[in-house]
């Protein structure tokens, strides 16, 4: 994996700056309205720092619209037409859908296995009831001869 830079995050920095101004925002309402600790954008932007990955996906998700591609690399637009994302989403609703019956397939089967092992572990313990119940009926006789 190739390491990005110093100069590559520089740029990313920027690139976010720009999208900032695109959105018409102040450094610090895009933080707020992104979820990051105020400052954190200021900081990197005053100081050609980085920001983390974790910042990114903050964005990503409350900007969907934003071309990671374009932040990372600087080629494409900066903005992901409507169309765009309506194709994405479809793809994903059709992933998401396909894992989502795979899932229950496999919960539906470990929930028949799981039954069966509850009834199993029952009649296991109605038998050791009883058991323990014949044992305390023998105390109980083995105490009396005693006596």
């Amino acid at each position: 994996m190739a390491k990005a830079h110093s100069g590559d995050n520089e740029l990313i920095i920027k690139r976010i700056q720009s999208f900032i101004e695109h959105l018409g925002l102040s450094v610090n309402a895009f933080e707020i309205a992104s979820g990051l600790s105020t400052g954190v954008i200021k900081f990197a932007i005053r100081n050609n720092g980085t920001i983390g990955v974790d910042k990114l996906v903050a964005i990503s998700t409350k900007y969907p619209e934003l071309n990671l591609n374009w932040l990372a690399t600087g080629s494409g637009s900066m903005i992901i037409t409507d169309q765009t994302i309506s194709g994405n989403a479809q793809i994903n609703q059709g992933t998401i859908h396909a894992e989502a019956v795979h899932v229950t397939q496999h919960n539906g089967e470990s929930l028949d296995r799981c039954r069966a092992e509850v009834e199993a572990l029952k009649k296991e313990n109605q038998m050791l009831e009883r058991l323990l119940e014949s044992k305390e009926e023998l105390i109980r006789v083995m105490k009396s001869k005693r006596d």
